[in-house]
């Protein structure tokens, strides 16, 4: 924190040169100490009252916060009541202790209105997402309250910045978009328009469908904030960038590059933000994932090595749908790793029980959907498990496809008929020690007949035909 005089300074005023590498300035004038805007958000976005006393135990309390030392800080405070709620609403904001401070009456001060509705908008935002006032509408209408306030556009922009944030986690991308677009690069500081400029384009790229290609404006954009994030050392945010610059890559299939982009987020983040960190490594574990499933086998024990490293991040405890999904890729993953016949039964072990681990959070009851992928994909991995077992996995794959298409009913025609013709290919290789089993022979047919009605993509209808074929030969042997 850089404390600077510069009594001509004036707090509100149109000319007021902000810093632009975004570091938190403390400066001075003959109203007291003012704060800019913490671009860098380097504490909890709460915005401090104006202005600051200018007297020694401020700045005592200021040094104590900053180590962590609340009791020491609140006795430094004890003259100012206003910085004791501020106080209270910080501890809230970091450790959850206690709750926001009640409001004061309402505040005649523009920027004091503006604080108090800007901080409101905060607390709302971040609340427990169980509590009743964290309802979308609700934070929405106190941003919207706040920015309505601000007193110039810097602070405009420090608040549409968390609303933003907000709106991109609800799915509002359109509404972040058109906010983001009616403000004027020049009249911004640079921090608080590289801030605001990759946020959109996070919300752009969220936005597309995957199948469709992106603008070369998002992908210029995107590079001119991650060029001046690095340039101005923000770790964060350039690891941010470099996590979206890794999805563009690999919607257009350039995985190498966008495994480049991921190990340097990885770079930035050796010490800071342990969250940040455990994402990165859950992109990283997925991209070799989908690396691998593009007949790359040789990246199967990278992209294992990668979530199981993501698992320390998302302990089930805290992330439950998180340590699902990574074991359920696990699950995919070691049954598809090269093993020697000595360890294939060991891997077929560590991958069904990735598999448990991942219906345990999923079930049919709370998660149908999910349940049905994960169920399809545990029987695809049952035929691939080698051992002594091999025939009893061909018919326990069988189950779990039964299980599967419990839920892919007819609401859901493309993933039912994926089922059925994994459920085809498992059943000719299902032991049959009674010799001809007509009964299984029906139902194939049946299962053929079914993907034809459902589906009317090419390939599908070829592995139709094929097990149509295959049937028809196998009658005719019969017959002989």
């Amino acid at each position: 924190m850089l404390a600077q005089q510069a009594p001509d300074w004036q707090w509100h005023g149109p000319d007021i040169p902000l810093p632009q590498d975004g570091t938190t300035y403390l400066w001075l004038d003959e109203q007291g100490l003012h704060l800019a805007p913490d671009w860098r958000e380097e504490a909890p976005p709460l915005i401090w009252p104006d202005p600051l006393p200018a007297h020694p135990d401020f700045l005592t309390g200021l040094a104590a916060l900053h180590q962590g030392q609340w009791e020491a800080c609140t006795a430094a405070w004890e003259a100012w009541p206003v910085l004791l709620q501020h106080l209270q609403d910080l501890r809230w904001m970091v450790w959850g202790q206690g709750g926001p401070a009640a409001l004061p009456a309402s505040p005649e001060a523009p920027f004091s209105a503006y604080r108090q509705a800007h901080n409101r908008a905060v607390q709302a935002h971040f609340a427990p997402q169980t509590a009743a006032e964290a309802r979308a509408e609700y934070v929405g209408e106190r941003y919207a309250r706040a920015l309505a306030l601000a007193p110039d556009l810097s602070w405009h922009a420090y608040t549409l910045r968390l609303w933003a944030s907000w709106l991109i986690d609800q799915g509002e991308y359109a509404q972040l978009m058109s906010h983001v677009a009616q403000l004027d690069p020049e009249a911004l500081p640079a921090p608080a328009y590289h801030a605001l400029l990759s946020l959109r384009c996070r919300a752009q790229l969220l936005q597309t469908p995957y199948e469709a290609p992106l603008p070369e404006a998002l992908k210029t954009d995107l590079r001119a904030c991650m060029n001046y994030f690095q340039g101005i050392s923000w770790p964060i945010e350039t690891s941010l960038l470099l996590m979206d610059a890794a999805q563009i890559a690999e919607r257009e299939g350039h995985f190498a590059e966008a495994l480049g982009y991921l190990n340097q987020a990885l770079s930035h983040l050796e010490e800071e933000a342990e969250d940040l960190k455990g994402q990165a490594l859950l992109q990283k574990g997925m991209l070799l994932f989908a690396w691998t499933q593009a007949d790359q086998p040789q990246f199967c024990q990278p992209a294992i090595e990668a979530l199981q490293a993501a698992l320390g991040y998302f302990p089930q405890d805290q992330a439950p749908a998180v340590f699902a999904d990574i074991h359920h890729h696990l699950g995919i993953l070691y049954a598809e790793r090269p093993a020697s016949p000595e360890k294939a039964a060991l891997w077929a072990a560590v991958s069904a029980s990735s598999f448990r681990e991942a219906l345990a959070w999923y079930t049919r009851e709370q998660a149908p959907y999910q349940y049905g992928v994960i169920c399809n994909n545990y029987g695809n991995a049952l035929t691939r498990y080698r051992g002594s077992e091999r025939a009893d996995y061909f018919q326990k794959a069988l189950d779990y496809y039964r299980e599967a298409l419990s839920v892919r009913d007819q609401r859901y025609p493309y993933e039912r008929a994926i089922t059925l013709l994994n459920f085809l290919e498992a059943s000719w290789k299902v032991g049959n020690p009674e010799g001809f089993n007509h009964d299984r022979y029906e139902d194939m047919r049946a299962k053929v007949e079914e993907v034809r009605s459902l589906v009317s993509e090419p390939d599908l209808l070829a592995e139709a035909q094929r097990h149509a074929d295959g049937l028809d030969q196998l009658m005719n042997t019969i017959s002989a």
